[in-house]
């Protein structure tokens, strides 16, 4: 798969993040390429499952399917500066 999506298990349970970190990883050791978006419960994870190897990480947002898609769009089509742009909004950072 060229991109691949990986929802909560739970999307109130932080254990969720550890099943999304063993599903990432799983997937760089099968395909390095392929683009993964990946929800997390806990923010406080978000650099580990970028560290396993996700391409974009979103807090859930089950209320707002856009968003992901919005994501993917991102993905897909974006220079590196508006990607970089992407991110700073999704961190909520301004550097």
């Amino acid at each position: 798969a060229a991109i691949v999506i990986i929802l909560a298990w739970k999307e109130e349970d932080p254990a969720s993040d550890g099943n999304a970190f063993d599903v990432i990883s799983r997937i760089r050791d099968l395909n390095g390429s392929a683009k993964i978006v990946a929800e997390c419960v806990d923010d406080s994870n978000r650099r580990r499952l970028e560290g396993a190897g996700a391409t974009l990480v979103l807090r859930p947002v089950r209320a707002y399917p856009e968003m992901i898609i919005g994501g993917l769009l991102n993905l897909a089509e974006c220079s590196p500066d508006q990607a970089a742009l992407f991110a700073q909004i999704r961190n909520g950072t301004n550097s």
